[in-house]
């Protein structure tokens, strides 16, 4: 390890309590502004939610295709009864 001069502390000890209280002050530090950039990041997230919940407020709202015609396979099933229904009518005569 290198030689490092203990100015201004009595023990290497000291020395290295006084280094892990400055570590621990830059991790309280570094959390500090990490919840910052969090916190600002929802309230951008939140703030986007809203302006699509806006533009899907001012989209029409439209009937699925198949509630305006009928179904398609309510046609299909309907046709084959008939079909069918018509077939034995026409096979009695």
């Amino acid at each position: 390890m290198t030689n490092i001069r203990l100015r201004g502390f009595d023990s290497p000890a000291q020395m290295r309590e006084y280094l892990e209280e400055v570590d621990d002050a830059d991790r309280a530090v570094d959390s500090r502004q990490e919840e910052t950039a969090m916190v600002g990041a929802v309230k951008e997230l939140r703030a986007q939610i809203e302006g699509l919940r806006r533009q899907l407020e001012d989209v029409p709202r439209q009937e699925p295709e198949t509630t305006k015609r009928g179904s398609g396979w309510l046609r299909i099933v309907a046709t084959i009864t008939i079909s069918i229904a018509l077939g034995r009518i026409v096979g009695r005569v």
